[in-house]
């Protein structure tokens, strides 16, 4: 006879930690795959869509750098290395909070539906942020290389 496992709400209060963060291991294929459905339905699997995240950090780091140019008159590619990279960065926190605040929300129906932790939803939301923030990593490693031979060029 097989074995049926019931899951039953808390009643009151917060659960004991260990047996929670315990529960939200047991449930780390269906963060895998809650996070890989959410990242289809954002078309991240497009080239468009990836082309996007790393596009709109970027171009906002050059118009800072323009800023940066006109007000302080000094045209420097680390600063805008560093911009970039900051603002990489901002959009992971960023990207990473709001929507870990909003999936307790838009998630309502599947949280009535079903008993889980609820932090395999914030859980998901920071690996969908983890997995945007990947394509922006390479951009930051071109844009490295291109100072660093710049560099290399202008000692020589």
């Amino acid at each position: 006879m097989a074995q049926v496992q019931v899951y039953q709400p808390f009643r009151r209060g917060l659960p004991k930690v260990l047996p929670y963060f315990a529960q939200v291991w047991r449930r780390r294929s269906f963060v895998a795959e809650y996070s890989r459905s959410e990242l289809r339905a954002q078309n991240f699997g497009s080239l468009f869509g990836q082309l996007w995240l790393v596009l709109n950090p970027l171009l906002l780091a050059l118009v800072y750098f323009i800023l940066i140019i006109v007000i302080g008159g000094d045209a420097d590619g680390r600063r805008f290395a560093h911009l970039t990279a900051g603002l990489f960065l901002f959009y992971l926190v960023t990207n990473s909070l709001t929507m870990g605040a909003k999936s307790i929300t838009s998630g309502g129906k599947l949280i009535l539906n079903s008993a889980f932790p609820r932090f395999v939803l914030p859980l998901s939301a920071t690996v969908i942020s983890f997995f945007k923030f990947l394509p922006t990593l390479v951009v930051l490693g071109v844009i490295s290389a291109v100072l660093a031979y710049m560099t290399i060029k202008k000692e020589l």
